[in-house]
């Protein structure tokens, strides 16, 4: 399942070059390839995917009663990544079937977007 986490600018909105400058030293070592395609950052981090639940495989019960085991969300082993769609009033910080880990550092790195250029965050 898809989550994007919307960051819409209250003053000044940045350019799509400083969102990519701010990606590059956020990730560090943690991002092996960024590509830019018009207003789009696409960040693939090092290592696979990891699932946290796979050895301990909690049931887990949601508000509406259903169960499932957190053991079968992620695809261990896929490739993670981390996209940014940059539009005139918000940035979009989108993740795709994402681990844990990968979700931790998208959320983090739109936080971070939002106290530097004023935001404010809304997730969909």
């Amino acid at each position: 399942m898809a989550q994007d986490r919307f960051v819409y600018w209250e003053g000044d909105a940045p350019g799509v070059a400083e969102i990519g400058a701010m990606l590059d030293d956020y990730l560090g070592g943690f991002a092996v390839r960024r590509t830019l395609q018009n207003c789009r950052h696409t960040v693939v981090l090092v290592g696979q995917q990891s699932n946290p639940h796979r050895r301990v495989g909690p049931i887990v019960e949601t508000p509406g009663g259903d169960s499932f085991n957190l053991g079968s969300v992620w695809d261990d082993g896929g490739e993670r990544w981390i996209e940014v769609f940059v539009d005139d009033d918000n940035v979009d910080v989108l993740t795709r079937m994402a681990d844990p880990a990968t979700c931790a550092l998208a959320d983090g790195f739109t936080q971070l977007m939002a106290r530097r250029w004023k935001g404010r965050i809304e997730r969909d």
